[in-house]
C-alpha cells in the first residue's frame, strides 16, 4: 500500500508531544495504549503514525527497523481465532511495502494467499508465526497498532485474548502492541478476564485531549484557506477549546455563516451535530467525573474566567481549592483528556460551548458513592442516602469490597445471606429485587445504572462501579 497523500497535508510535528510519547515506548521496546475520548482525534494520531514514519524517525536511534502496522481487529469478519490470524497476515500484505526486503515482501504475500481462505486457525498460526520469525531474523521491530481495541475486547474469547498475548510472548523481542481505546478495559462489556492483556498495555499511556496551537490554527487554516479574522479564529478557539471534534463542528457551522453576529455559543447549542459531539463527550465520563465537572462549571458561571494573571478573589479562590482539594486527582484526569485547561493556579473547562452544555445537562448527575459502615451512611456525590435496610447495606458493603470484579448472583448470595442455614433455598428473584431498590436510591436514572451495572456473560450477575460506569 503506498503512503496516502492525505496524512502527507499534517505537518511533520503534528501532535509533537504524543509522537514523542509513543516513540519512547517504541525505543524501549514496549506496548502501550494511546486512550482518548470519542472526538479527541485518536484514530488520526494512530493512522498518521503508521502513514508518516519521518514523524517517528527523530526520536529513533534506528528509525528503519520499526514498521507499523494497522490491524483491524475490532471488525473481524467472524468472532474466531481463524479470523483473528488471518486478519493479522492481511495487515501485513496490505502493507507489504514498508518492508525493504524484496524476499521479504513476497513472503508476506505468499503467506497470506495461501492462508487467505484456511478456516483451521492452526495454518494461518503457523503461517504468522513463520512470518514473525522471518522480522526477527532480520532485526525488524514489529509494531501492531490495534485501533478500538476496547470494541474487539467487548466481543473476543478468552482463547483470542490469550492468543494475543502469547503472540506477543513468544516475540517479546520483536513484537509491541500500540492499542487505541476511549476507555479503560475495566468497563468493556463481554465475557472476558482480561488481566494479561490488561497488565501488557494500561502500564504506558498516552491521552489524547485537545490539539496545540499549533495543530489547531492548522486544522481552521484548512477549513478557511482564504483567511479568517484573528477575531474568528479566537472565538473559535475559546468556544472549543481546541478539542478537536468540538473545533471541526464550529468551523464548519462557521463556513455556512456568512457574516456571524451576536451570541455564537446558542446559534452553536442548536445546532444537532454540535449537541450530538458534546453529548459523546459526556457520555463518555463516570459520575465521579461528571460531578466534577459539574461543579466547576457552576464556579467558572459564577465567576466568570481568571484575569489575565490567573488571579481571583479570596472567597472563589477559596472556593476553587476546596473543589481541587476534594476531587484534584479527577481534575487532571479530565485535563490528561482535554476538557480542562490551566488558568493561572486553578483549572477551567476549555470549551464556551461544554460550559454551557453543562447548564441543561448536568442535573442528572449522582458522583462518587462512598459508604460510612459506622454511620450506615451512603454518599454519593453531595447525596447523602440513610435510609438503607440492613439487607441493602449488606450488599453494599459486599459490592464495596469488590470494585468492577464480575460478580455471580451466587457470589454475591452466599456472602451477603451469611445468616441463613442453607443458601440453596435462597430465591435469586430476592437479590434481584433487592439490586433493584438499591438502584433506585442511588442511580441518576435507575432504567441505565451507572453504579450497579448487570453482568450478562455466563453465570451472569453483577458489576459494581463507584464511580459510575462511564457510558459507550
Amino acid at each position: 500500500m503506498v503512503e496516502s497523500e492525505y496524512w502527507r497535508r499534517y505537518a511533520a510535528d503534528y501532535r509533537r508531544m504524543e509522537v514523542a510519547t509513543i516513540a519512547r515506548w517504541l525505543e524501549a521496546g514496549e506496548s502501550g495504549a494511546v486512550m482518548g475520548l470519542v472526538g479527541c482525534g485518536r484514530s488520526n494520531l494512530l493512522n498518521f503514525i503508521c502513514h508518516r514514519p519521518d514523524a517517528l524517525a527523530p526520536y529513533l536511534t534506528r528509525p528503519d527497523a520499526h514498521v507499523l502496522i494497522m490491524a483491524d481487529i475490532y471488525n473481524l469478519p467472524s468472532n474466531d481465532l481463524s479470523s483473528l490470524y488471518r486478519t493479522l497476515l492481511h495487515a501485513f500484505s496490505w502493507n507489504v511495502e514498508r518492508f525493504q526486503d524484496g524476499a521479504l515482501q513476497q513472503d508476506i504475500l505468499r503467506l497470506y494467499q495461501e492462508n487467505s481462505d484456511k478456516l483451521d486457525p492452526f495454518q494461518p498460526q503457523m503461517a504468522l508465526f513463520d512470518l514473525m520469525r522471518a522480522c526477527e531474523q532480520r532485526g525488524l521491530q514489529i509494531v501492531l497498532v490495534l485501533n478500538r481495541f476496547d470494541r474487539f475486547c467487548a466481543k473476543a474469547t478468552d482463547h483470542m485474548i490469550s492468543s494475543l498475548r502469547g503472540l506477543r510472548d513468544m516475540f517479546r523481542g520483536t513484537l509491541q502492541f500500540i492499542a487505541g481505546m476511549s476507555q479503560f478495559l475495566a468497563y468493556v462489556d463481554g465475557p472476558l478476564s482480561l488481566g494479561d492483556v490488561h497488565d501488557l498495555l494500561v502500564t504506558r499511556l498516552c491521552w489524547v485531549g485537545a490539539l496545540n496551537d499549533a495543530d489547531a490554527a492548522t486544522m481552521i487554516q484548512d477549513h478557511f484557506p482564504a483567511g479568517l479574522p484573528e477575531a474568528d479564529k479566537d472565538q473559535i478557539g475559546q468556544l472549543s477549546g481546541r478539542y478537536p471534534s468540538l473545533l471541526k463542528a464550529v468551523c464548519q457551522w462557521r463556513q455556512q455563516v456568512e457574516a456571524p453576529g451576536g451570541n455564537w455559543v446558542q446559534a452553536l447549542l442548536a445546532e444537532r451535530s454540535v449537541q450530538f459531539r458534546l453529548g459523546r463527550i459526556w457520555q463518555g465520563l463516570t459520575q465521579e467525573e461528571r460531578l466534577a465537572l459539574m461543579e466547576l462549571q457552576k464556579l467558572q458561571l459564577e465567576l466568570g474566567r481568571p484575569g489575565p494573571s490567573g488571579t481571583m478573589a479570596p472567597p472563589a479562590a477559596r472556593r476553587h481549592a476546596r473543589l481541587e482539594n476534594d476531587s484534584g486527582e479527577i481534575l487532571a484526569g479530565l485535563a490528561q483528556r482535554g476538557l480542562l485547561a490551566p488558568a493561572g493556579k486553578h483549572w477551567q473547562i476549555a470549551s464556551e460551548l461544554l460550559v454551557y452544555y453543562l447548564v441543561s445537562t448536568g442535573s442528572l448527575t449522582g458522583g462518587r458513592l462512598k459508604l460510612d459502615p459506622s454511620s450506615r451512611i451512603l454518599t454519593a456525590g453531595r447525596r447523602k442516602i440513610s435510609d438503607l435496610t440492613d439487607m441493602e447495606f449488606r450488599i453494599l458493603q459486599y459490592l464495596f469490597a469488590n470494585p468492577q470484579a464480575r460478580l455471580s448472583s451466587t457470589d454475591i448470595i452466599e456472602n451477603v445471606w451469611q445468616s441463613v442455614t442453607d443458601i440453596e433455598y435462597v430465591d435469586p428473584n430476592a437479590l434481584q429485587v433487592h439490586i433493584a431498590n438499591i438502584r433506585r436510591k442511588i442511580e441518576p436514572l435507575p432504567h441505565q445504572p451507572k453504579h450497579i451495572v448487570t453482568w450478562r456473560g455466563n453465570p451472569g450477575g453483577y458489576q459494581f462501579f463507584p464511580e459510575g460506569k462511564p457510558g459507550k
